[in-house]
């Protein structure tokens, strides 16, 4: 009988329901429900009783859940020690990141200097939505993985990178270039963009709640990067909600402002990767990120 049935069994009955086990299994709920089905089928008893729409163990399923969570817990450790040995042998890092790093990026200078110290080593990179880089990695799809959040995940390893205040960048003839203090009651008057809400909505509606909250709109800058956030300002003469750099970035720029926005919180820019063995290559670059993270903060 195919193991794997077993283990999509015992996720349905963690979360006891169809479509959020397909959701943690990354397969589709109809195709997943099938396959319960089937297993039903072969072993000659029902495991769950279906009504309205809710799902209810039986007698049966419970006493064979127990040996089926076994079972999926040895499928993930074997996947994890596979995939950990796949990247030892391959000399493959798979890193994901959110779209727009360029080459002068601190994840653009790192990579590049990974590649001059380990000629042997590949970078694969993916640039999933920002919501989905940390799923990437505790689902084995990246090893390592560059994001941002308010907080630091607590279950992973973590590389604090950067902590950005919020900032506002402003063309330097806007009404509120030459203001000392910036108030979210000021930007009710003036058209002001940021990121795009369906990039990461939950790290969105909490960096931005004390705006939504005043029911202030926000415009959407329709690329992502710094150097889009910038041009767009300067383009269209407008605000851009800045978390990425920081303020002293901007000292000399021509054209531009920046101005702290006290009232959001700071944002974490970090690595983060699942504990335990990921392979030598990734040990690498690793050690590599943490030393310029290191070297990178003030004594």
């Amino acid at each position: 009988m195919n193991e794997r049935l077993f283990v999509f069994f015992a996720a349905v009955a963690e979360e006891m329901s169809f479509v959020r086990a397909a959701s943690r299994l990354n397969i589709a709920q109809p195709w997943l429900s099938a396959q319960i089905k089937k297993l039903e089928e072969r072993l000659g008893f029902q495991l769950f009783f279906r009504t309205k729409g809710q799902i209810s163990l039986t007698p049966q399923g419970e006493r064979l859940l127990p040996q089926a969570r076994e079972l999926a817990d040895l499928s993930r450790q074997l996947n994890e020690l596979a995939r950990a040995i796949s990247a030892d042998v391959s000399d493959v890092v798979r890193l994901a990141a959110p779209y727009g790093q360029d080459a002068t990026s601190v994840f653009g200078r790192l990579n590049d200097e990974f590649a001059k110290r380990y000629p042997q080593s590949n970078l694969e990179i993916a640039y999933p939505e920002t919501e989905d880089l940390i799923a990437c990695v505790r689902q084995g799809r990246a090893s390592v993985a560059l994001t941002f959040g308010i907080e630091l995940p607590v279950d992973m390893d973590t590389i604090l990178i950067h902590e950005c205040r919020p900032y506002i960048l402003l063309p330097a003839g806007h009404n509120l270039a030459s203001a000392d203090v910036i108030s979210a009651e000021d930007l009710r008057i003036h058209k002001i963009a940021t990121i795009r809400r369906n990039a990461d909505p939950a790290f969105y509606d909490r960096e931005y709640g004390v705006l939504l909250d005043q029911d202030i709109d926000l415009d959407v800058v329709p690329e992502n990067g710094r150097e889009a956030m910038q041009h767009y300002a300067e383009r269209h003469g407008v605000g851009v909600l800045m978390i990425e750099g920081s303020v002293d970035d901007y000292t000399s720029a021509p054209g531009l402002v920046a101005k702290h926005l006290a009232f959001l919180p700071s944002v974490l820019h970090f690595f983060v990767r699942r504990p335990g063995l990921e392979g030598r290559s990734v040990e690498r670059y690793w050690k590599l990120a943490a030393q310029r993270a290191s070297a990178g903060k003030p004594s």
